[in-house]
């Protein structure tokens, strides 16, 4: 469950529909992964300083990770899954809604392209897919 914060108009910030506040939601749903690494972290016994060296980071750069300060890059992301002993399918699951459906909302705004020729030879099937895809929640490791 998000994190209950107050807004201004005093709806709490887990009832505002996050279309509406993309940065918002990035910054959840970063902080919602990095608590996730932190939790992993301990679970797994290992202080900042280990998994700092495992990762060959300093143990600031693990601080600024777990805080959503810092993102986890990808090669990152694959040794925190094999450190962890966990598929990197279920690393992304924190993360794999919220960017389906900031994917959704900006999918609904595209922009109509500045020329019908060139790369945009494919580009309506692929909206179209991308938008079947996301309709139907297609699990992160659906074929490409």
């Amino acid at each position: 469950m998000p994190p209950v914060i107050p807004s201004p108009s005093g709806r709490a910030a887990a009832d505002v529909e996050w279309r509406y506040y993309p940065h918002l939601s990035s910054f959840f749903m970063h902080t919602s992964f990095a608590l996730d690494l932190k939790v992993a972290r301990r679970k797994a016994g290992l202080a900042q300083e280990d998994l700092a060296h495992l990762l060959g980071l300093d143990k600031s750069t693990i601080s600024k990770i777990e805080r959503g300060v810092r993102p986890v890059t990808l090669p990152e992301l694959c040794a925190l899954a094999l450190i962890y002993g966990r598929t990197s399918d279920s690393v992304l699951a924190a993360v794999w809604p919220d960017a389906a459906a900031d994917l959704a909302a900006r999918l609904q705004s595209m922009p109509t392209p500045k020329s019908p020729w060139g790369s945009t030879f494919n580009r309506q099937s692929t909206l179209t897919a991308l938008g079947d895809r996301l309709a139907s929640n297609a699990e992160p490791y659906g074929a490409l």
